[in-house]
Order: C-alpha cells, then structure tokens, then sequence
C-alpha cells in the first residue's frame, strides 16, 4: 500500500534523530513517494534486477522508480540518508538496501563503486553462492524458533555494519 503514518514510525523507531519536521516533511511527499513504490512490481527482489545501472537509470525503469522514491525522501530537508533508506527498506525490505552515512560510505570506497546500491548490488552476485547458504541457514534456524525471515539485503546490511564497527565481524563470525 502507500507510505503511511505507520511507516514513518517504523523509521523513528529505527532512528532516533528523526525530527517532528522530517516527519512532516515525509508526509508531504509520501503520495509521490507511494506513486513511484507502485510502478514497481511487489515482487521484485533487489538481487534479481536485470543489469541495473544505478548512477543514470532508463527513465520509468524499475532503477528509475526506485530512484525517484529515495530522492523524494531525501529531498526533504531533515531526512537524511539513514531515515530515507529505514523507511523504504520497511515499505519493501527485498527492494531497498539498509544504509547510513558510514556503511554508504564504507560500501562505495571499498568496493570504487560510485553508488553505494551499485556496490552492494555487484557483492549480492559475486557472492551469491554464500548469501544462498546464509538465506537457507536462517530459514532452518527460522524453523527451530519464531522471527522473521531475513532479506538477502538485511543480511548485507548486518555483514557491512560488522564491518565498520570496530570489532564486531570477529564477535558475528564466534571469534571475538
């Protein structure tokens, strides 16, 4: 369905520093942002775009709409980059990467991308032998307990916060 109220509070919930006017602000550009979100089929998974190209997408194509969505949010004077891809990435969690200021950065230096989408995109392929054992492993663990599934992109987005956090890849991997 479009952005609504409940989609916002998901964000303030995931970010504390979002600000009475960033809500507002969101609110004003939600029907466009909803308008962009349903020119994308539901069923579209991030990893399964056919040779996206992030940095000038075809115009009206899946990259395009995405596009427009996030630089709707982000043209709101308080969202910020970590606020706009909360929001999205709730809104649709197989279609939207998590990123903020750090792990966007960290993503696009160490991969000499010039998108952060792009980068994680291209680690989504060239390791997707190794999310396909992750995404089965969380699926049986999953089977053992209660939770939700983890997209391929949540999956992602723990890998590269371990990543700039100091220490923590060693803690997930069991050896910190």
């Amino acid at each position: 369905g479009p952005l609504n109220h409940l989609d916002m509070i998901v964000s303030i919930g995931l970010s504390n520093q979002i600000q009475e006017k960033a809500i507002a602000g969101i609110q004003a550009v939600a029907p466009e942002v909803s308008h962009s979100l349903a020119q994308i089929p539901m069923s579209q998974a991030f990893w399964t775009l056919r040779n996206p190209d992030f940095a000038t997408p075809s115009p009206k194509s899946t990259t395009w709409w995405m596009l427009r969505a996030y630089r709707l949010l982000t043209g709101v004077k308080w969202v910020d980059i970590a606020v706009a891809h909360k929001t999205l990435h709730h809104k649709r969690p197989h279609l939207f990467p998590l990123l903020d200021n750090s792990t966007d950065r960290a993503v696009t230096k160490q991969a000499g991308k010039s998108t952060a989408w792009q980068a994680i995109y291209d680690d989504l392929h060239r390791h997707k032998e190794q999310f396909d054992r992750l995404e089965r492993w969380f699926v049986c663990e999953l089977d053992q307990r209660p939770g939700l599934p983890l997209t391929r992109l949540r999956m992602h987005d723990i890998l590269l916060w371990c990543d700039v956090s100091q220490g923590e890849r060693g803690y997930a991997r069991g050896t910190g």
